[in-house]
């Protein structure tokens, strides 16, 4: 396990401070709490006393039904290894770019392709001081289509946070058959269990190792995750949602 000392301190800004103001006041006065994961659940203990029996833990749900068979026409004729997330401190991905930048040192067919938001300046020269211009491609707000084209053509999803309340892109990459190398922190390992390579966030040139020696087998984690996302599934979240509702409306 990381150990999350190493975090550097990010402070909020004044709009995310107003925010964050908001959504505490509100927790305050709500009976009945639906959290995502595990971890969120622990995150809003620390905020606020409510008993066990008043919160429930349901993940969210997806519909991975309708992306099978699903391949899209290539818009990267490449091979690549892909990010999905905006850029915000806890993505981590000053430490993601160093990652690639070490993989690629000893594998320079792969490109790193980052699908989101625009990237702050610090990534931007970042990718320029260690050279890595011509070899990470930028795909700014992808549509659906385009997101599942990039996710299907994938060699692996790069996924280094350091902290997520659900950690959507791995059960996304998952559903499209495409490999997850993250973080073994929460609630990331309990979204992926044992169906995701496990790298170090904070230590780029371990990390590459490990995507170096895992990604020759990556067959076998891709099986291990068409499993995985069934416990996400949307008719399964539903009725867990609704059970917990009727639960409140009869109590």
């Amino acid at each position: 396990m990381v150990n999350y000392s190493k975090k550097k301190n990010n402070k909020l800004n004044f709009f995310g401070k107003i925010y964050q103001n908001l959504i505490l006041h509100y927790l305050i006065k709500f009976e009945n709490i639906i959290c995502v994961s595990k971890n969120t659940f622990k995150d809003l203990s620390r905020f606020r006393k409510i008993k066990n029996e008043n919160i429930k833990v349901i993940y969210n749900s997806f519909n991975y039904r309708d992306l099978k068979n699903n391949r899209k026409k290539k818009m990267i004729n490449s091979k690549y290894f892909l990010h999905v997330g905006a850029d915000i401190f806890y993505k981590n991905k000053l430490n993601l770019i160093r990652i690639y930048s070490e993989f690629f040192k000893k594998n320079k067919k792969y490109k790193l392709v980052l699908a989101g938001g625009l990237n702050s300046k610090k990534v931007l020269n970042l990718i320029k001081k260690l050279k890595l211009d011509d070899n990470v491609i930028e795909i700014h707000n992808p549509n659906f289509n385009e997101l599942k084209s990039i996710y299907l053509n994938a060699e692996a999803l790069i996924f280094p946070s350091i902290y997520e309340g659900f950690g959507r892109p791995i059960i996304e990459a998952q559903a499209l058959g495409c490999p997850v190398f993250t973080s073994n922190l929460p609630p990331i390992n309990e979204i992926g269990l044992d169906t995701v390579y496990y790298i170090d966030p904070f230590d780029p040139k371990k990390s590459a190792r490990i995507i170096n020696n895992k990604i020759k087998n990556k067959k076998k984690i891709i099986l291990k995750a068409y499993k995985n996302i069934k416990r996400f599934d949307e008719k399964l979240i539903s009725i867990q949602l609704l059970n917990y509702y009727r639960k409140i409306y009869k109590s």
